[in-house]
């Protein structure tokens, strides 16, 4: 099928496990913001001193909350990309055991290579023959399909961490 290993290269549990931890990150950064906001909000504090706080204190809550965002946003990125890396890997697999059923049967439908008549049940033979030669190339395509798949996945979830880091 043109690969001469798994041509994925991705795992889904270090996908999920790369998502865990940021979305571990948004929460820290969501409670340490929440911390903040309570501190900021107490009434009874006066002066100066708290009113340069909470002025301080608001600019860093909005960032607290574009940084809680921007983690969320990869988490989610990710967890898309682990479906897909899920599906390829499935799609690819589908490929590999088509292909090997493919190949098994056009082994065992050896074309007739000796001289005079064909034996009896030849025709038969070079007809299974040629239905497998058929379903390797359908093999071969379907795995081409699901790496292309794959690729347009990675390339919109590329696209969705980038547009994270704009938040």
């Amino acid at each position: 099928v043109g690969h001469a290993s798994d041509p994925i290269e991705a795992s889904e549990w270090d996908v999920r496990t790369v998502a865990d931890a940021m979305r571990s990150r948004a929460d820290e950064a969501d409670e340490i913001r929440r911390i903040l906001k309570a501190v900021s909000d107490q009434d009874g504090w006066r002066g100066k001193a708290a009113e340069a706080f909470a002025e301080k204190a608001e600019s860093v809550l909005d960032d607290l909350g574009k940084v809680v965002q921007r983690y969320e946003a990869v988490a989610t990125a990710l967890d898309s990309w682990k479906a897909d890396v899920e599906t390829g890997r499935n799609d690819t697999w589908s490929a590999l055991k088509r292909a090997e059923a493919a190949q098994k049967t056009i082994e065992q439908n050896k074309p007739f290579e000796g001289e005079g008549e064909a034996p009896a049940g030849q025709g038969k033979t070079d007809e299974t023959r040629e239905g497998a030669e058929g379903d390797l190339n359908g093999a071969v395509s379907q795995m081409r399909e699901a790496m292309e798949a794959l690729n347009r996945a990675a390339r919109n979830r590329k696209n969705d961490i980038e547009d994270a880091a704009e938040i």
